[in-house]
């Protein structure tokens, strides 16, 4: 795996869906959304959720350079916002290469040509004692360029991979199991996911092969729960 960059490849504009999140994306007047740069932000370091040691890690938490299979589940802290603290079970469950074919028509023309799009399955548990509802979790794709790739959002429902942020409520204790979409630059692929709040944080990572999208399940018309 190559060294953490921290360039982020900015989201650009969406037609239909944009990047969003309480950190989140502007609007024009159209509707549309755009959203720039995604280098992890400055914010303040994650305190409150555990003491700190030396290092600056959060005791009972994934020591920060931590590198898991995809599989595994790591402990991690961070600050959403100035007065939101957060700690999450994280759990990267497959990486998936998906078809650049299911977002014609959803991005402007050129926005994501000769970008490799993942699927990516994860697993996300509010193990703190804050609502951390409509947050966006700050993982990002690392890819063979060294750069980080953000998540991508939709508006309206994006049937291969949802790709939302956390539930609007999403209180202590909460758990969800959730398809988070990225792309990797033109002429890159995935190296690693990675969590990574503030650029002046160690990032936990996780790595494992990426896997193939099964085409002729993807396009199977969905049962509806009754």
């Amino acid at each position: 795996m190559g060294r953490v960059g921290l360039v982020a490849w900015a989201c650009a504009v969406v037609l239909l869906a944009g990047c969003s999140g309480q950190t989140g994306a502007d609007t024009d007047g159209d509707g549309t959304s755009t959203a720039g740069a995604s280098t992890p932000p400055a914010t303040e370091p994650s305190g409150g959720a555990g003491a700190e040691d030396s290092s600056g890690a959060v005791a009972d938490t994934t020591a920060p350079g931590s590198v898991l299979d995809v599989g595994e589940t790591a402990t991690v802290a961070w600050r959403p916002a100035p007065d939101v603290e957060g700690v999450l079970e994280l759990g990267v469950e497959a990486v998936r290469e998906a078809d650049p074919a299911d977002f014609d028509g959803l991005v402007a023309a050129g926005t994501v040509e000769g970008a490799q799009p993942y699927y990516v399955d994860v697993t996300v548990a509010n193990a703190g004692d804050t609502d951390l509802g409509g947050f966006d979790v700050p993982l990002y794709l690392l890819d063979t360029s060294d750069t980080l790739g953000p998540p991508w959002a939709f508006a309206e429902p994006f049937r291969p991979c949802r790709s939302r942020p956390l539930p609007t409520s999403f209180e202590p204790g909460d758990s969800t199991a959730k398809c988070v979409v990225f792309f990797a630059r033109a002429g890159a692929s995935y190296d690693a996911m990675v969590f990574q709040p503030t650029p002046d944080q160690k990032a936990v990572s996780w790595t494992g092969e990426a896997t193939k999208v099964d085409r002729d399940r993807a396009r199977r018309p969905s049962r509806r729960r009754r």
